[in-house]
């Protein structure tokens, strides 16, 4: 749970929580160290409480997820050789990242609590994308010349993606 002492996976480690009273109209989070710590105002009635943190971490969970699979990104794209567009953090329920018709690549922001190599995984996959726009062998063949482990990463993916939520 999202209490004092608790954790929440991150880049597939666990992060300690730590819950403070803090200024401001609304709770806040920053990475200390080794720990998530949440602000929240005093004035957050207790019924709103366990919401109020939530939210927090949500928030500071997509701006990770929006810097991480940014800079992720632009190392895949190195190796692959190809310019995607845009890189977005979206929340789809049941998918972990797109490539659209103009090369934007929208990613999952519950991603960015699995290991990184499965990070990796969906941004080379969606990266492979912007040459092919099919799951055609010449798209699986792509994937595999800088990721010869991509079928271990997708079904580690698919084992551990239920786990990945809040």
């Amino acid at each position: 749970p999202m209490v004092s002492g608790g954790c929440i996976p991150v880049m597939g480690s666990e992060v300690r929580l730590r819950v403070f009273t803090g200024a401001g109209r609304k709770a806040s989070c920053s990475r200390r160290d080794d720990a998530l710590e949440i602000r929240v105002p005093p004035h957050v009635p207790s019924d709103d409480y366990a919401k109020a943190i939530q939210n927090a971490v949500l928030e500071w969970y997509r701006a990770l997820a929006l810097e991480e699979f940014r800079a992720r990104t632009v190392v895949w794209a190195e190796r692959l050789k190809v310019t995607p567009g845009r890189v977005l953090v979206s929340n789809p329920k049941a998918r972990w990242g797109s490539c659209d018709v103009n090369n934007n690549i929208r990613l999952n922001w519950r991603l960015v609590m699995a290991p990184p190599d499965l990070v990796d995984y969906v941004v080379a996959h969606e990266l492979c994308h912007v040459v092919h726009k099919n799951h055609s062998r010449r798209f699986w063949n792509k994937l595999a010349t800088v990721m010869p482990d991509w079928q271990e990463r997708r079904n580690e993916l698919r084992r551990r993606g239920p786990g990945l939520s809040l």
